[in-house]
């Protein structure tokens, strides 16, 4: 199982606080290289990975690895904002809505370009 976040660098290090898009796209080329099969799970964050050319730039970046065999499409959820605030930690994403169904369709829509399976969680 492998977490996209996203594809763009300056984006991933802003949804994921600084970590380096880089390690997981060479994780993802180590997987293609050694030949075990992968799941790729990407959230469906409103306002930041739901836009049609960022879907569109996840299937030409993963879409054509012989290794994965499905994607898993996480719509965007609130139901784990009182873990984070339990820790006493910053949850920065209250003021994002949940995904519209049609914004889950269209996701699973343009995925299927791109791979053979395409799951809604």
């Amino acid at each position: 199982m492998l977490d996209i976040k996203h594809v763009n660098e300056e984006a991933y290090s802003q949804l994921t606080s600084g970590r380096n898009l880089k390690k997981v796209l060479d994780f993802a080329q180590h997987r293609e290289t050694s030949g075990k099969p992968m799941w790729l799970r990407y959230v469906l964050l409103p306002g930041y990975t739901n836009q049609a050319e960022t879907l569109h730039k996840v299937g030409t970046r993963f879409g054509g690895l012989k290794t994965v065999e499905r994607i898993e499409i996480q719509p965007y959820h609130k139901r784990g904002i009182h873990k984070w605030e339990s820790l006493g930690w910053d949850y920065k994403l209250h003021n994002v809505p949940e995904n519209t169904p049609e914004q889950i369709k269209e996701a699973e829509h343009i995925f299927q370009q791109y791979f053979k399976e395409v799951k809604i969680n």
